[in-house]
């Protein structure tokens, strides 16, 4: 049986006089052309939200302006009554419009076809 090595005296004094080996991670090169992209990307991002807000924002002060001029005003309520069945189906429309396109473009993209 052959003793191991580590217990042999040359052995552990070759280990302790060898400088530890310091290796360091190699480093991430990131693409500069993809971090402008990835930057513009968030920028892009960041002002679409805060349209959306802003859009947001600007529906609840309609909505309330609106509701206000119906209780003040006498004979709005009839406007109203035409007018925000409308209002809905002209929105609906701008709504299926866009649900429709997504899935015409989810269509073309798919490999399945």
């Amino acid at each position: 049986m052959t003793p191991d090595p580590a217990y042999l005296p040359s052995e552990r004094s070759a280990a302790r006089s060898a400088p530890p080996v310091e290796r360091q991670p190699a480093a991430a090169q990131r693409d500069p052309i993809g971090r402008a992209r990835s930057t513009e990307r968030r920028r892009r991002e960041q002002r679409f939200r805060e349209r959306r807000r802003d859009l947001l924002a600007d529906i609840a002060l309609a909505c309330v302006l609106a509701i206000t001029a119906l209780v003040i005003a006498p004979g709005l309520g009839v406007v109203a009554l035409v007018s925000i069945p409308v209002a809905l189906a002209l929105i609906g429309s701008v709504i299926a419009e866009r649900a429709l396109r997504r899935r015409r473009r989810a269509r073309q993209r798919s490999p399945l076809r």
